[in-house]
């Protein structure tokens, strides 16, 4: 049987740190305490994480639906074939970490191939954000620096001195 430990995040984006899901200004305690509450009556099963955590990889892989700025969890659920709450207790118990963050691993990974891509030399740092998905400079530059502990100016400038 396989551990969580195996199955977050999909191997495809392993250079991707796992984002702390603690909110901000409560402790790590509060958070599970919160979600111990929200999930009271409605668990799931270890196999019935395992399925729907592998029907979301394949369908992020696949589709990339991460590149919509306006992606919700119920998109996701709906295209999975499975609720929205099933897939909130998949992100948060099951690979403790929220939809956001999830999506957003996605979007910087998708930000890292583009700007890998030599077809993309000519292009901006602000077209490449958008279409990975990102719709604010802001956001975009926190969550790159949050995940990757550099700017994604710093990640294309050691990206061209590698080359």
């Amino acid at each position: 049987m396989e551990t969580e430990e195996t199955l977050a995040p999909s191997p495809s984006f392993a250079d991707i740190e796992e984002l702390d899901s603690v909110d901000k200004g409560s402790s790590k305690k509060e958070h599970v305490k919160r979600n111990e509450e929200k999930y009271k009556f409605a668990k799931l099963s270890n196999e019935e994480c395992k399925h729907i955590y592998n029907n979301l990889t394949r369908y992020m892989i696949k589709n990339k639906p991460y590149i919509n700025p306006n992606l919700k969890i119920s998109d996701l659920a709906h295209a999975i074939n499975s609720s929205s709450h099933s897939l909130s207790y998949v992100f948060n118990q099951y690979l403790n970490q929220n939809y956001s963050d999830f999506v957003n691993e996605y979007r910087v990974a998708e930000f890292k191939a583009l700007a890998n891509d030599s077809k993309n030399s000519r292009c901006s740092l602000t077209v490449l954000y958008e279409k990975s998905g990102f719709s604010s400079r802001a956001s975009f530059f926190r969550l790159f620096k949050k995940l990757t502990g550099i700017t994604p100016n710093e990640y294309i400038q050691q990206m061209k001195s590698s080359n």
